[in-house]
């Protein structure tokens, strides 16, 4: 066999220009969070950003328990819990959270 990598995450070192502004505008409902380490990340990235207060506007959805506990390291308007840690229950949740 032979090893090929075909993905590789880096965890950024700052938040973009884009994001950034989306957060001061409010321009975002909330945020999508798949893991433990993303939601770690972004909590990070936020708070050097001096944007946390911004998150108080904003959902946090998280696949799990274990995903919401760190992004629980800031506040946030709500925190949602998909109901199995998959895709399909997240996507299913923000609907919920939508009235769609």
């Amino acid at each position: 066999y032979r090893r090929e990598v075909l993905y590789q995450a880096r965890e950024a070192s700052r938040l973009s220009e884009a994001t950034r502004a989306a957060l001061e505008a409010g321009a975002l409902d909330g945020v999508l969070f798949f893991s433990p380490r993303t939601a770690e990340a972004f909590v990070a990235l936020a708070s050097a950003a001096g944007a946390t207060a911004h998150l108080a506007r904003l959902a946090a959805f998280c696949l799990s328990a274990a995903v919401a506990a760190k992004a629980r390291a800031v506040a946030w308007g709500r925190v949602v819990v998909a109901e199995r840690p998959d895709q399909d229950s997240l996507l299913a949740a923000i609907a919920r959270e939508s009235g769609s």
